[in-house]
């Protein structure tokens, strides 16, 4: 072996090695972008959790659980009607991806689901917040609506409000 092909295969070692380096580093670098961005997703749908479960604890607290003021504050969003139970006691919002409401549980990607009651001495409201991914109108109870909202992989937030009747 010459000394010239000797420095030319020490070049495409190199050369390959290097190659190797910025593919490492590359594979590397677009994980950490995948994974801010999905990070930046949840934090998201937790800030508008957080908002919406603010908007609909607000009015029950300042109204001392009076729910019917809540139902009527959002009628035009409700979209309880599709669901196969007691609307009385019940608050249905659907959303888009962007956090818009919209008035079918079909085309929703998020879901808020409020429920109401009471006892003798205090006023109770219970506030799901999840990603629409099941059929909720085949559910035929309130118990196994949350029940299904608060699977892990699709739950987002949780709310429980006492208020004193008295």
């Amino acid at each position: 072996m010459n000394k010239h092909s000797y420095r030319t295969s020490l070049f495409l070692i190199e050369l390959v090695l290097s190659i190797f380096f910025f593919i490492v580093a590359t594979a590397v670098c677009m994980q950490l972008f995948v994974n801010t961005y999905l990070l930046n997703l949840q934090t998201q749908e937790i800030n508008q959790a957080l908002l919406w479960s603010q908007n609909l604890a607000e009015p029950f607290l300042g109204n001392n659980g009076d729910y019917s003021i809540i139902k009527s504050l959002f009628s035009d969003k409700d979209c309880i009607n599709e669901l196969p139970i007691e609307s009385d006691s019940s608050l249905l919002l659907c959303f888009d991806k962007d956090w818009n409401t919209i008035h079918s549980l079909t085309d929703s990607k998020y879901i808020i689901f409020s429920t109401f009651y009471n006892d003798e001495t205090f006023f109770y409201q219970d506030i799901y917040i999840a990603k629409s991914y099941v059929s909720l109108g085949s559910l035929e109870s309130i118990h196994r609506i949350t029940e299904q909202l608060c699977n892990d992989d699709y739950h987002i937030y949780q709310l429980s409000l006492k208020k004193c009747k008295f």
